[in-house]
């Protein structure tokens, strides 16, 4: 059967609608590239300058919890911590007291990422990021480290710091007639930091990245004793794959991070005089505020609690972490000078005073169990 001229014309409309449509899509994906292509470039721009001028302006801390700083003031674990360890058997058979805190009077961060989980803890699922820029409170800076930088004391937020919520946290279901008395609840509570919701469902870790890159930050990774400044070509290498653009950089990448790791090591070491930081790039586990929270640990009791006549008395082993801290507070107390602040100062008084109770119980203690032959503290005491 002939094709008729009114089928022709209609053929003829077609292909050219298709060429147009292939014309068109080719421009699309072309302009994508082109996009994708300034944004990497970009970004490598930014990586480099972070790796080969590294400055404390490029650094930012995160600090991931699940207590919001009320007040806009950040606590250590100090206060109410031990009280829920003391409500288990296991501490009651040892110490009856409830009000001894559980020694841990220092605040962590990371640096230009969040803390990865490791041997040393979980930190997923956690309900707030606070990002705050490291030169905000570098003065307070007790040890200087990429993955564990801690401070003494509570911590006031600068206006510059922000906490990051899930937006159902913050506000509540879309629907809920609650919504802005729950963000009120919220936004009174901040001091000076901005809250900044982020979507449900999103990993807490996937939303630090996103807005410390939208806050221009360079993003590493990290794991549980230093940088992997690789990581920092992490998002290039993604938004390369997905476009199907072929890098062919990676030892150029590598070059760039030990280069990195060379800048660090300077604006390290500066840092570290400027601002008179005594523990170097130690994580906390070899300080002796790490010896203080061990001696408080459930099962440290326990074990002495069983301790037999050949064993150090307990007593023994708080007086050598006392002296330990004496020596570390009198370390403090001098060298910070001009950095030294009420804060950390308080949370040294704090950690002597709890110490010299805690010591002064057990001696007690151990004297009964000398003169009354027995080998358990006092299970009806509870003075302290």
């Amino acid at each position: 059967m002939a094709i008729t001229v009114d089928e022709i014309s209609t053929l003829q409309r077609q292909s050219i609608e298709l060429i147009h449509s292939v014309k068109k899509s080719e421009g699309e994906r072309s302009k994508r590239l082109n996009k994708a292509c300034e944004e990497i470039q970009k970004e490598l721009g930014a990586v480099k300058e972070f790796l080969q001028n590294m400055k404390i302006d490029h650094l930012v801390a995160v600090h991931l919890t699940d207590q919001f700083p009320a007040g806009g003031v950040m606590r250590p674990r100090s206060n109410g911590f031990f009280v829920k360890l003391s409500a288990t058997t296991i501490i009651k058979s040892v110490l009856h007291d409830t009000t001894i805190p559980y020694p841990r009077y220092t605040l962590h961060f990371t640096l230009n990422h969040a803390v990865a989980s490791h041997l040393g803890g979980n930190w997923q699922g956690k309900r707030f990021a606070i990002i705050l820029p490291l030169s905000t409170f570098i003065e307070r800076v007790i040890c200087l480290s990429p993955v564990d930088t801690w401070v003494l004391g509570n911590l006031t937020l600068p206006p510059s710091a922000e906490i990051l919520m899930s937006e159902t946290l913050y506000g509540g279901l879309k629907t809920s007639s609650l919504k802005e008395q729950r963000r009120q609840y919220w936004d009174v509570r901040r001091g000076y930091a901005k809250i900044v919701p982020f979507s449900d469902g999103l990993p807490i870790h996937v939303a630090v990245e996103n807005r410390l890159r939208e806050k221009g930050f360079t993003v590493v990774t990290g794991g549980m004793w230093d940088w992997n400044l690789l990581g920092a070509f992490s998002s290039i290498l993604k938004k390369a794959d997905e476009n199907h653009i072929r890098l062919s950089y990676q030892d150029y990448f590598r070059l760039l991070a030990d280069e990195g790791e060379e800048k660090w090591n300077v604006l390290f070491n500066k840092l570290s005089n400027d601002f008179k930081i005594l523990i170097g790039g130690a994580s906390h586990a070899g300080t002796v505020f790490m010896s203080i929270e061990e001696l408080f640990h459930p099962l440290q009791l326990v074990d002495y609690k069983h301790a037999t006549a050949n064993r150090i008395p307990f007593s023994g082993e708080i007086e050598k972490i006392i002296e330990k801290f004496e020596t570390e507070r009198q370390n403090l107390l001098s060298v910070k000078g001009q950095y030294l602040s009420k804060e950390t100062i308080a949370a040294l008084n704090a950690l002597h005073d709890v110490l010299k109770k805690y010591y002064a119980y057990v001696v007690e203690h151990e004297k009964m169990n000398r003169d009354e032959g027995i080998e358990k503290y006092g299970d009806d005491d509870n003075r302290l």
